[in-house]
């Protein structure tokens, strides 16, 4: 069985009233939303508010969720949403700094090596901060929720051609941006 279609039985038993399906949801798809969020706000706390905010509004508004729409692409429009309505009324400007989430230590790591990816993460990090919030919405999504450029278009509004062109855009402004590190490592 795969996912969606698991998706659609849960969707069917919250739908008639069995909140343990939300849970089940839930439990399946908090890590991406949590992470598309706090990318998007740059604030843990505030992730995990909108998170918890989604899934409220999940259950909330779960009626409203048309049989021919796939539940993940629902999701991630809600908790898009919730992410642009809190940045709406606290106008919250991007974090900087580490987020643990970001930068995991195995034991296998040595200082030097998890130094170095923590430094990579960085930088890409401001790459990202620096690319206007629409190009950076769509590199999330993709990146971050793994949605397939049809729900991309579905949760943006946007159509599928001009989520592959921003995304493109997007992608060629990171690598401008990131060219000068590129060149560091080459020059070493």
């Amino acid at each position: 069985m795969n996912t969606s279609s698991a998706d659609s039985e849960l969707v069917n038993s919250l739908r008639n009233g069995n909140i343990s399906a939300g849970g089940v949801l839930y439990e399946r798809y908090k890590r991406n939303v949590y992470y598309f969020v706090l990318k998007m706000l740059r604030d843990d706390q505030s992730a995990h508010d909108v998170v918890q905010q989604t899934f409220i509004a999940m259950i909330e508004k779960i009626g409203s969720l048309k049989q021919d729409a796939t539940f993940r692409q629902w999701l991630f429009s809600i908790a898009r949403n919730e992410s642009l309505m809190l940045l709406r009324r606290k106008r919250m400007i991007p974090m900087d700094g580490l987020d643990e989430a970001d930068a995991p230590v195995f034991d296998t790591d040595t200082p030097e090596t998890v130094y170095a990816r923590n430094e990579t993460a960085g930088i890409v990090r401001d790459a990202l901060d620096r690319l206007s919030p629409a190009y950076r919405e769509i590199i999330l999504l993709r990146m971050t929720g793994q949605l397939s450029y049809e729900e991309i278009a579905a949760v943006t509004g946007a159509s599928v051609s001009a989520v592959k062109s921003k995304l493109f855009k997007a992608r060629m402004q990171l690598a401008v941006q990131l060219t000068p590190y590129v060149n560091k490592e080459d020059e070493q």
